[in-house]
Parts: C-alpha cells; structure tokens; sequence
C-alpha cells in the first residue's frame, strides 16, 4: 500500500521497445466508441461496491487523485458478460487498471503502461472507460477523446503547466516520437503555440486557470458527457482528458487490456 508522490520511482525502470514496434500497437488503432446505458444502476452500485470493499491496494497522488486497484482478475471475470460484445477479448492476455475517485478534472494522458511496466510477449491492446458516478448527479462533466495516439510509455502532455505524476511527460510536444493517427500513420503534433480556438471553446478543455497552451496541436476526435452507465472503448495509446465542469466529485473504472504479439 503505498501513497504519496515519488519523483524518482520510475528513475530505475527501463523500457526498451521491441522490434514488433510500432507496428505491432498500431495495427488495431480504431476512433474511439461510446456505447450508451450498458450497465443499469444496479450494476454500477456492484462495481462501486468492488472498489471500496474489494480492491486490496490504494494510493492517493499529488493532485488529490484516489486510486484503488488490485483483484482484478476477478473484476474482469464479472465484467466478461457485458464486455464481450465491444471488445475482442479473445485474443486478451492481461489486463491493468484502477478504479479512481477524483475532485477535479484529469489532464492529458495516454493509459499505455508506465516504464517498466510492459508485459513479456505483450501489447497494449483496448481500454475501456466505465463512468461510475458524479456528485452532484446533476453536475456537468465531460470527457474529450482527441486524434493522435502516442505509441510509447504511458505519458502526460504538460505544456505550460507542471507535471504532478510519475509518469513519463512532456512540454515540448513536437518532440514526442512515435505519434500517430488513428489509421496508423505517422506524425507529430504541431506544437508552434498554436492551438485550436474552436475545440477549446466548444469542447470546455481544461480546468479553471490551465494555460491553453497545454493544447497547442490538438484536435479533438469525440467529446461526450460523463454520464454513469456508459462504456468507453478507446486506444490505450490515445491521448484523452476531463474537461471543465461543474462536479464535485467523480469516479470512474478504467482497464486497459493487453494482447499477444
């Protein structure tokens, strides 16, 4: 059990990409799925219950962010029924996750596995995103999906910010390597300070007082309401973030599925 904010924890952690790379990743990058009202009330109070009574590790991060994760194996075999018709889970070796309750909205992120943390003979495959509450329920919350996917260790996109995580991140995003477009190509993210007024304003991005800088090159490819109930499939490799809302609170279950080579 662990909490607290540890800058060096992945310091003596090495990833080394195998030769499959991208290639490998990128050959089932698909535009991520909402499907509405897969799990009814009754469903969503199992899971909630799962993560406060029967997850066995926590961790509270800098920003205030709870995470509760083990047991998963026996999640994921609850979950089977209902996922098994919007994710191949046939050709699923593994799975990573956590369940998380948080008071503010997340930055930009991909899910892939932090350094150290890839499986022999594995690749990141799918995640799936299951919004299990907000508070007030009323609230509004919203969630932004956007076009590139970073095929590399888990990261967050920081530009003009600091980053509060151990993960790998970055501030100069036309530098990041191995960035793609949902039909595999490669490309970069245009980060000459330029940012696109119409998602930014539209879509709400970023928290009160986010530099919008934190955007530059971005183009966002589905937003959609954090709406309980709901099951999200996406990339793991795709970059995602909360955006502004009226919340107190909210949690939610994420878990990102690993395929073999």
């Amino acid at each position: 059990m662990t909490i607290g904010y540890d800058p060096d924890i992945k310091e003596d952690k090495v990833h080394t990409p195998r030769p499959e790379y991208p290639e490998e990743l990128i050959k089932h990058f698909a535009p991520v799925e909402i499907k509405k009202g897969i799990f009814n009330q009754a469903e969503l109070t199992e899971l909630i219950d799962f993560m406060w009574n029967k997850t066995t590790r926590w961790q509270l991060s800098q920003s205030g962010n709870l995470f509760r994760s083990g047991n998963f194996v026996e999640l994921v075999d609850r979950l089977e029924r209902k996922l098994q018709d919007h994710i191949d889970l046939e050709i699923m070796t593994g799975a990573q996750g956590n369940f998380f309750h948080t008071p503010h909205s997340y930055g930009l992120h991909t899910d892939m596995p932090e350094r150290g943390e890839w499986l022999d003979h594995c690749t990141p495959y799918k995640s799936i995103l299951i919004p299990l509450y907000k508070l007030p329920e009323a609230s509004e919350c919203n969630i932004a999906y956007f076009t590139h996917r970073i095929a590399d260790v888990g990261c967050t996109l920081v530009k003009g910010d600091h980053a509060t995580t151990h993960y790998d991140h970055y501030t100069d995003y036309y530098n990041i390597k191995n960035v793609y477009t949902v039909d595999g190509k490669k490309t970069i993210i245009d980060d000459e300070e330029k940012f696109n007024k119409k998602d930014f304003y539209e879509f709400e991005l970023g928290s009160e007082g986010t530099s919008h800088k934190r955007y530059s090159g971005l183009t966002v490819e589905t937003s959609t309401e954090w709406e309980p109930g709901d099951l999200h499939v996406f990339d793991t490799a795709q970059i995602h973030t909360s955006t502004r809302g009226s919340y107190i609170t909210k949690g939610g279950l994420r878990i990102s599925f690993m395929r073999t080579l």
